[in-house]
């Protein structure tokens, strides 16, 4: 079975590559590679269905010193301030999630790294954020942090296909991982996407729970 931890990523990265044994490229350049091929492979997912790869735990705080603008915190590396990945969503109380979020433009403007109110007026001292953060770079003592761990195959698939692309030194190789990332993407958009549909009690929102709860019909 495979684990999908970092040193499988990096096994699998020589194996699609045929990488030898005694390798000139270092362990260290390859979890570089694997680092920012995850990154890339986050946003192909942001971009299309973000709320799988939503921030554990639920809603976040975020960081203010004026009540006016509000940050998200610094990124993965601790290296940046955060610019989440994909939708955000703002809530002024964790009583409101998910149904009550702040509205963009109305109750906040997006700033990137942070979030400002409008017309110079103040808030609550503590809102919370929902989304994507920045990932971790992988590396000999950092795990990829994509989830669920089988879709970790599409990190090393575009670490080999940027790899092969480099100099241009392997144009059909870099081929065929173009085509099977496509594929591979493909399937696990589809199961992310279906997982909560038709899903019975689940495949409601906390409303429509509430209305079912209540005697009433959807």
């Amino acid at each position: 079975m495979a684990t999908w931890d970092k040193q499988y990523l990096l096994d699998m990265f020589d194996r699609l590559a045929g990488r030898p044994d005694a390798d000139e490229i270092t362990d260290a350049n390859k979890y570089k590679r694997l680092a920012e091929a995850q990154n890339e492979v986050i946003a192909d997912i942001a971009s299309i269905y973000p709320y799988c790869l939503y921030r554990s735990g639920g809603p976040t705080a975020l960081s203010t010193s004026d009540n006016k603008v509000y940050t998200f915190g610094n990124d993965g590396n601790s290296e940046n301030a955060q610019g989440p990945l994909g939708h955000v969503a703002i809530f002024r109380n964790l009583s409101d999630y998910p149904d009550n979020p702040l509205i963009e433009g109305v109750d906040y403007l997006d700033e990137g790294t942070q979030i400002r109110i409008p017309n110079n007026r103040t808030e609550q001292s503590t809102l919370y954020w929902t989304g994507i953060p920045t990932p971790q770079d992988i590396s000999a003592s950092v795990e990829p942090s994509l989830r669920p761990a089988p879709a970790r195959e599409l990190i090393v698939i575009k670490a080999v296909k940027n790899f092969a692309e480099e100099g241009d030194q392997m144009p059909s190789l870099a081929q065929t991982m173009e085509r099977r990332y496509a594929r591979e993407f493909a399937k696990h958009m589809l199961a992310w996407r279906t997982r909560f549909r038709r899903g019975g009690a689940i495949a409601v929102t906390s409303k429509e729970r509430a209305i079912v709860q209540s005697g009433g019909v959807l």
